[in-house]
């Protein structure tokens, strides 16, 4: 964190992001996705890493992620927020994988850091944890900071 002329500035984010209007999440990740076919004993073997994606809340998520996490409805779904994103991100880009090796099963396990730009909300917390069940060999860490709450 740094003080800029209206006060304290994140400084976590790339430049042009420091004052984000939207929550923001940055995952990091290397994943290992082991997957094979049925009554086959051989299995592949993927590699996935992060591409330095940030996510923002408000975007449309990826459809071939959808389905495995289920988000919150309470007013609204709340299948936009940033976490959201990211995770069903990293669910659809494992399933893409999948299906060029040939998998019909498959996990994942490696680590994944979720850097939220605010603290997330129990619809975003319900979403990691299904993502943690889903995937319990996934090391998983959280950060997360509120500049508003900084800069009072």
């Amino acid at each position: 964190r740094s003080t800029g002329a209206r006060g304290p500035v994140c400084t976590a984010w790339p430049k042009g992001l420091a004052e984000p209007t939207q929550v923001l999440c940055l995952p990091r990740y290397q994943l290992l996705l082991s997957g094979g076919r049925r009554g086959v004993a051989e299995r592949e073997h993927r590699t996935l890493v992060d591409s330095g994606r940030v996510f923002a809340s408000g975007s449309e998520p990826e459809a071939e992620g959808l389905g495995l996490l289920v988000p919150v409805v309470l007013r609204f779904s709340r299948d936009r927020d940033a976490e959201f994103l990211a995770l069903t991100s990293i669910v659809a880009e494992a399933r893409v994988a999948a299906a060029e090796a040939g998998a019909e099963a498959w996990d994942l396990r490696g680590t994944l850091q979720l850097h939220v730009s605010h603290t997330p909300c129990l619809s975003c917390i319900g979403v990691m944890l299904q993502f943690r069940q889903a995937f319990p060999s996934v090391k998983m860490e959280v950060s997360f900071e509120s500049c508003e709450l900084l800069a009072g």
